[in-house]
């Protein structure tokens, strides 16, 4: 019978450097084998661990093939459940050190593959290429950083808006449905990412949960807080009822926050699908992140809690005339409110006119500001001579 593969990363470049489950990968002592292999670039550790899936597969082995993040087309591993062994690929960026040599790990070094006589010639130009090297991964790394701030920050906005404790609540009630039967043995753990950003773009493995599972639960969430808490819940119901489990972390926060949750013996997953990683569902139950949030806390065209009215904005500090956000006191974004109805052509001769900024100005500015403006000549006039007053009457130096 023919074994076949199964598509996972160990780690990534992410928002806060490398981060990776090579570690956390190894079997323990005593319970299976682990290789690690030392090698430089180019010596066939990629080629050496393709043939050997190969051959797992032909015996009928389902293989776990760890694809390298910085070039997925090389591997950085293969794992093999059923066999418990662990062959990685143990040099910079995840170099491992074995705890136990020979008694536990094997290391396998290929240097000697190396033409010392040839590499020799071309060392400077490897230097040079080291040093760009670096060069590009630095870069990306800063990238990364920026990004995953922006999307850190969008996170918790929305969890602001999202009921965690009721997205806790229907992780119990998945766990009743799907997890019934609890087993009284040690659970296994397996830790994996399904999803980085590589020198191809963000690469996704999504084929390896069709593969591995026929009932797939689908989490559409676009903002991560609700599917985390939920996912963080499940994970615990699933070890604590016994069930061996793969769990993928997210490629952005690789510390925080689980993408997937695969349980193999059940064929079972919990996925979540965003914009970093969309999985189109196949007849699959989807559970859509919207009900655990507030829907009036939170939608495109803003609401009182995220977006409020511009009065609101205006005393609280947090909208400018142009559309941004400005550091201003209540006074001075009111005189700025009045250059923008006035300069920007929002009144209208033969209209009430009504100015946001009123509520901020003194008491006797209002009557004027709300009155009807009969001609256009007399509103720039007006302006022209209100302006300064009310800039200078109650204008403040922000905090």
């Amino acid at each position: 019978m023919q074994g076949f593969e199964l598509n996972f990363f160990l780690g990534g470049l992410s928002p806060i450097g490398f981060q990776g489950y090579y570690a956390r990968s190894l079997p323990p002592a005593g319970a299976g084998r682990a290789v690690l292999i030392k090698a430089g670039p180019g010596c066939g550790k990629s080629h050496l661990m393709r043939a050997l899936a190969q051959r797992l597969t032909a015996a009928g082995h389902t293989v776990h093939t760890i694809h390298c993040s910085a070039d997925p087309a090389s591997l950085d591993g293969v794992i093999c459940p059923a066999l418990t062994l662990t062959v990685l690929d143990a040099t910079a960026p995840h170099a491992l050190e074995p705890a136990f040599p020979q008694a536990h790990e094997t290391v396998l070094s290929l240097y000697d593959a190396l033409q010392e006589e040839k590499l020799r010639c071309h060392c400077a130009e490897l230097q040079a290429l080291n040093a760009k090297y670096k060069a590009i991964t630095g870069r990306a790394s800063r990238y990364l950083a920026a990004a995953g701030s922006l999307l850190q920050d969008r996170a918790r906005t929305a969890q602001c808006c999202t009921d965690l404790a009721k997205a806790r609540a229907f992780a119990l009630s998945l766990s009743k449905r799907y997890l019934p039967v609890k087993k009284e043995r040690q659970p296994q753990e397996a830790h994996r990412t399904l999803s980085a950003v590589t020198a191809d773009g963000v690469m996704f493995y999504h084929q390896t949960i069709r593969t591995l599972c026929r009932e797939i639960i689908i989490l559409d969430d676009a903002y991560g807080p609700a599917s985390g808490a939920l996912l963080a819940q499940l994970r615990k119901e699933i070890l604590a009822k016994g069930y061996g489990l793969i769990t993928c972390w997210c490629a952005m926060q690789p510390r925080e926050k689980i993408d997937h949750l695969l349980v193999p013996e059940l064929g079972l997953a919990f996925v979540t699908s965003g914009p970093f990683h969309r999985f189109e569902p196949m007849g699959d139950r989807v559970i859509h992140a919207a009900r655990f949030m507030n829907k009036n806390g939170l939608g495109a065209q803003g609401t009182p809690e995220i977006r409020p009215s511009r009065r609101k904005r205006a005393c609280a500090g947090s909208w400018s005339p142009a559309g941004g956000s400005a550091q201003h006191t209540p006074a001075n974004r009111g005189f700025l409110h009045l250059c923008h109805g006035f300069f920007q052509g929002r009144c209208r001769a033969g209209k009430p006119v009504r100015f946001p900024w009123a509520v901020t100005a003194p008491a006797f500015f209002r009557p004027c500001a709300n009155q009807c403006v009969k001609k256009a000549p007399l509103l720039y006039v007006a302006g022209g001579a209100l302006c300064p007053i009310l800039f200078f009457a109650v204008a403040q130096p922000p905090k």
